[in-house]
């Protein structure tokens, strides 16, 4: 079991590595809807994941009405980087997302993870519209939030305080969009459903599931924050420029944790990975590559990224700003959110952990 080892020094590295996924690149206002605990509820959200064994992960934001498919890039990435960084570490986690996604979302899973990663990852997708969820599919949810350790929603639209769900336009999306977060994440004032489980929710808007946890904060600085913010609320809210960076923030941070807990070396984590991993990184015939090693199975990227983004290319997905096909993210070039990786990579390559 992971012990919480939260030093200022693992903080302060997370706290260097969320200031570049903060910036408000996109001119949102995300600056005035920080948590009061911004940036540790990145270091909580990390060493909650380290010690979970079973995770379900919520993802796909629908606000591409018009469009086939309705999910746009946002957050896609952001989940499967968690799902594989859990999946390395020999963890099982659930993605959950809306019912006209499965074949896209099936595809993608298939042809993002490695084979011998597969059978830790799964996905779920639950029918759509106000309250059509079958009785099968409540049963589902109920036993997902009894046996999850870590829920975590990445860019996924939260039930607002009508029992809408609104896109930042304040388009009412309930018909393309499956109620299931309100069966896993409490809305305002009301108590967790499982008071053992962290939840774990990321965004970048203020109407993603668990921003209900500022609320006020929503509705005062959000362009039609009265209308869209999210009325469900999380323990740990990581807010970042687009849902994907704070994914890629969250595993960053969970691999500087990893750091600080662990000695770098391959006996060491050798028996944390589940086998033929375990048995790559104890073919290594140095310690020193065994950081690289990590960084390339379980941290962020830039093949992983570009993998992704040609599979939903591949798929139709566009981009939720500029409604186009490309591989782009909220209107972002893939050079800046290069940038962006490479920039938390710098940061983690920095840390000793020691």
């Amino acid at each position: 079991m992971v012990e919480q080892a939260q030093d200022s020094k693992s903080l302060k590295a997370i706290q260097e590595m969320v200031a570049i996924v903060q910036t408000d690149i996109g001119k949102r206002g995300i600056k005035h809807i920080f948590p009061e605990d911004n940036p540790k509820s990145f270091q909580d959200a990390a060493l909650a994941l380290l010690k979970a064994q079973k995770v379900a992960i919520l993802t796909g934001f629908q606000c591409l009405v018009d469009s086939d498919p309705h999910i746009e890039t946002d957050g896609i990435a952001g989940a499967l980087v968690i799902a594989r960084a859990l999946a390395v570490l020999g963890r099982h986690s659930t993605i959950l997302m809306d019912s006209h996604c499965e074949t896209i979302m099936k595809d993608i899973i298939a042809n993002y993870f490695i084979p011998e990663l597969l059978p830790f990852v799964d996905l779920k997708c639950f029918t759509c519209g106000k309250g059509t969820l079958t009785p099968e599919e409540l049963h589902q949810l109920q036993t997902l939030s009894k046996e999850c350790d870590a829920i975590v929603s990445i860019e996924r639209p939260s039930v607002n305080p009508t029992g809408s769900y609104m896109t930042m336009r304040a388009i009412d999306i309930i018909d393309l969009t499956s109620e299931f977060d309100q069966h896993l994440f409490p809305q305002v004032g009301k108590p967790k459903f499982n008071p053992n489980q962290a939840l774990i929710s990321i965004g970048d808007g203020g109407n993603e599931v668990g921003m209900g946890r500022v609320i006020e904060l929503v509705q005062k600085h959000i362009t039609n924050g009265e209308k869209i913010c999210a009325n469900t609320v999380c323990d740990s809210l990581l807010v970042s420029d687009t849902s994907n960076f704070g994914g890629y923030a969250l595993v960053n941070a969970m691999l500087i944790e990893l750091f600080s807990l662990y000695k770098i070396d391959q006996v060491t984590f050798s028996g944390l990975l589940p086998p033929p991993l375990a048995n790559l990184l104890e073919s290594l015939q140095n310690d020193t590559s065994v950081k690289d090693f990590l960084h390339m199975h379980l941290g962020v990227t830039l093949t992983q990224e570009k993998l992704c983004a040609d599979l939903c290319i591949k798929h139709g997905i566009k981009d939720g700003i500029t409604k186009r096909v490309e591989n782009t993210v909220d209107g972002l070039a893939f050079d800046v959110i290069v940038d962006i990786i490479e920039g938390m990579q710098k940061v983690v390559d920095g840390y000793d952990g020691q």
